[in-house]
């Protein structure tokens, strides 16, 4: 009887082994592989880019950062490293200086956001809108959260051009 229990335990310990090398636990992405996945979510090709970042975080984790040629945005994403599904995602934008020192407003920022985010004014009013003054730039700060999603945008004050935003899947 002691043979047997034996034998089960040598072959239970070799399909633990097997099982472990299979792809299936070897749960990660390639560099390449995120690096596509953040290109084809922007819509642009490797020739269109050029990368500033590209590394793997933690076991669970790659950072992508790139920049478009043609018109200097910065984009900078997170990716789950098993499944290269985008966890988190910030961008920002080049703008030309405006001459103006009026501003747009707490009411036409959140709309502006709420058109560009797809989210309604309604639950963007739920989060935060404060004006900022940092650098020579004026701008709004807008925080809100809606569905799994925490976003954070930037508006110039005076053109009501969206800065920079970003955007993060919250449990």
């Amino acid at each position: 009887m002691k043979r047997g229990n034996r034998v089960f335990g040598i072959c239970l310990a070799l399909i633990v082994a097997i099982a472990m090398c299979t792809p299936a636990f070897a749960c990660s992405i390639s560099k390449s592989k995120a690096l596509d996945k953040a290109l084809k979510n922007e819509g642009l090709t490797k020739a269109q880019v050029k990368v500033l970042k590209l590394k793997k975080e933690s076991k669970k984790q790659y950072e992508v950062k790139f920049i478009k040629l043609s018109t200097c945005t910065e984009y900078e994403y997170e990716l789950n490293a098993c499944n290269g599904k985008i966890t988190e995602k910030e961008v920002k934008y080049c703008y030309k200086r405006c001459s103006s020192k009026s501003k747009i407003g707490k009411k036409q920022a959140r709309k502006i956001v709420a058109k560009a985010s797809g989210v309604s004014v309604k639950k963007i009013k739920k989060g935060s809108c404060k004006y900022k003054y940092k650098g020579n730039k004026g701008y709004y700060k807008i925080k809100f959260r809606s569905g799994k999603k925490k976003y954070s945008y930037k508006v110039l004050a005076p053109t009501g051009a969206i800065m920079e935003y970003e955007w993060e899947r919250v449990r």
